[in-house]
């Protein structure tokens, strides 16, 4: 992955901004896609196992 890389939720209603990422864990950053506001100003962690399976399965879309 690339950084700044951009995901979107199938529903359409968050946007994730890819910030970091390693070989155990991807960094992100979550907006809300109507107003473009970052929900908290911390990164978000997810296992990047875990992030990849989500856009497997079409829960995040590039």
């Amino acid at each position: 992955m690339e950084l700044e890389e951009r995901y979107v939720t199938r529903d359409r209603k968050l946007r994730l901004v890819v910030t970091s990422t390693s070989n155990f864990f991807t960094y992100f950053i979550a907006e809300i896609i109507k107003t473009g506001v970052a929900l908290e100003p911390t990164l978000h962690k997810v296992r990047t196992r875990t992030f990849h399976h989500l856009i497997n399965i079409g829960m995040l879309v590039p």
